[in-house]
């Protein structure tokens, strides 16, 4: 029975191995570890959302644009049908939002990145970093209109 215990432990041990990595700084350390977390059906939706959201970071850092909004809308997804959109996921979804507007502006969609912003500003209206994004981009369409 000890050995079943030791290898319980181990297997927990591995998760929270690969949970604390995927927070990392490093996309070659988050995007493996994160991908675990993700495939991971066990770990509470909050969490594979956050790591839904890491990955998409990393992956928006490299310029892999396309696989962060995929990243971030699948955690939007994940957030909306295991948690909500009140109460603290409230935030954690603005954010993710605010990250796939960034990502959106990357891919030189406007109007879809002003839309994550309109979003995470009704979800977290004190958030400045939607608030920012969104004035700069708009601040760009100004500027470069005729």
């Amino acid at each position: 029975m000890a050995f079943a215990f030791g290898a319980v432990t181990a297997a927990r041990a591995d998760v929270q191995a690969d949970r604390d990595l995927c927070g990392s700084s490093k996309p070659a350390v988050v995007v493996p570890n994160c991908t675990k977390v993700i495939k991971d059906r066990g770990q509470p939706a909050g969490v594979r959302a956050l790591a839904l959201s890491n990955r998409g970071f990393a992956s928006q850092s490299i310029g892999e644009v396309e696989d962060a909004i995929s990243d971030y809308s699948a955690a939007i997804k994940l957030v909306l049908a295991g948690l909500g959109r009140h109460g603290p996921s409230a935030k954690l979804l603005a954010k993710i939002y605010v990250n796939r507007g960034v990502a959106y502006g990357m891919r030189s969609d406007p109007t879809r990145a002003l839309s994550d912003y309109d979003v995470a500003l009704a979800l977290d209206p004190g958030l400045d970093s939607a608030r920012y994004n969104r004035a700069a981009l708009l601040a760009n369409r100004h500027t470069l209109a005729p």
